[in-house]
C-alpha cells in the first residue's frame, strides 16, 4: 500500500467514537438512580445542593472497556465539592498515561502483570456536604489493544 493511503485505511478501519449517554435515559448505566443520580438539561448529575451527600456513589457503564479513549464533559458544583471518574487508563503494555484538557497528568508504568486490563467506568460523587456532579457529552473510542 502506498505510503500516502496509509492514513486513509487506518481512518477507514478505525472504531468510530460512540455515545455513551444518549442525554434521556441511563440506557448502558447502573447505580442508584432513584436517590442519587439523575437526568437533568441532558446531563446525568449526581447529588443534591439540598442536602448532604449520605455516602460515595457510582453510576457505572454495564460494559467493561480496555483501551479508550473518553471525553466529556463535567462540573461541580457546592462548597468543598467532590466528584471524579473512575476509569482504567490507557494500556501500552503496562504503560499508563492519563491526559486532561490536552495535559499529561499521569505517566506511569505497572510492574504487576496480574492487575485487570478491563473494567468499568464510574461517574462518582462523593458524600458530604451538599453538592452535585454534572456529565454530559460521554463519548468513548475504543483502541486496538497492542
Amino acid at each position: 500500500m502506498p505510503l500516502a493511503l496509509l492514513p486513509l485505511a487506518l481512518f477507514l478501519f478505525a472504531t468510530p467514537p460512540v455515545s455513551l449517554f444518549d442525554g434521556k435515559t441511563f440506557h448502558g448505566w447502573e447505580g442508584d438512580t432513584k436517590n442519587t443520580f439523575r437526568i437533568e438539561s441532558g446531563a446525568i448529575v449526581g447529588g443534591s445542593l439540598d442536602a448532604k451527600v449520605p455516602r460515595n456513589e457510582f453510576l457505572c457503564t454495564t460494559k467493561e472497556y480496555g483501551d479508550f479513549e473518553l471525553r466529556l464533559k463535567f462540573k461541580v458544583l457546592g462548597k468543598g465539592a467532590n466528584a471524579g471518574v473512575q476509569i482504567r487508563s490507557r494500556r501500552v503494555p503496562n504503560h499508563h498515561q492519563l491526559w486532561i484538557n490536552g495535559r499529561q497528568t499521569v505517566d506511569y508504568t505497572e510492574p504487576d502483570e496480574a492487575i485487570e486490563q478491563r473494567g468499568l467506568i464510574g461517574l462518582q460523587i462523593h458524600g458530604g456536604q451538599p453538592s452535585e456532579a454534572w456529565y454530559k457529552d460521554i463519548v468513548i473510542e475504543e483502541l486496538d489493544s497492542k
